[in-house]
């Protein structure tokens, strides 16, 4: 007998509220299967633990922002449309599910077997994204040739994340303010001309 899909489903939205209301290492995988309205023992029909319920929920969540960012990428020829579409979504990823984005930004951090784990594939696709937009940028000549693809989306990338992680905690700059910051450092550098 195969899985089911919607039970699977249950699981990881309840696993997302537990653990962003209570914290990872203060949820509990009985207080998962309660929310989801499954036994206990139906997690482990599903996951091996409460690492892989949440290295499941990042999984589906980067590839679901991979594929709309492919799909919106696609739609664009200029290299600064194409940063600027990678930034803005990267904020509004953030900003539709207040508990998605406590899991991913915050309480990830605490799952040893994602912080050792290295790069996790779908974050490598993400970053994999933005590398591709540079590499086009460089090709059409909107890009100095000279630059280090790899740091340099490791770099925004970076940027993204831990003013993702501000914005959560403290939710003290507005989303438009920190994209437009981000990109004018990227495509503009922080000099006059």
């Amino acid at each position: 007998m195969g899985k089911d899909f919607r039970k699977e489903k249950k699981i990881l939205e309840a696993g997302t509220t537990v653990i962003a209301q209570r914290g990872y290492h203060d949820a509990k995988v009985s207080d998962i299967a309660k929310l989801a309205g499954v036994a206990d023992g139906t997690i482990y029909l599903y996951f091996k633990n409460k690492d892989d319920i949440l290295l499941t929920i990042l999984s589906n969540a980067l590839k679901d922002l991979n594929k709309r960012l492919i799909i919106e990428l696609d739609k664009i020829n200029d290299v600064e449309d194409k940063l600027r579409k990678i930034i803005d979504n990267h904020f509004n990823f953030i900003t539709q599910d207040d508990s998605l984005a406590q899991v991913i930004q915050i309480e990830l951090r605490g799952c040893s077997t994602f912080m050792r784990g290295g790069v996790f594939p779908e974050l490598r696709n993400y970053l994999k994204i933005i590398e591709e937009t540079l590499l086009y940028g460089i090709k059409i000549g909107n890009i100095k040739e000279d630059i280090d693809v790899k740091i340099v989306a490791k770099s925004l990338f970076g940027m993204l994340d831990e003013l993702s992680t501000i914005r959560i905690l403290r939710k003290k700059h507005s989303i438009d303010k920190m994209a437009k910051t981000v990109f004018e450092l990227l495509c503009h550098g922080l000099l006059k001309n």
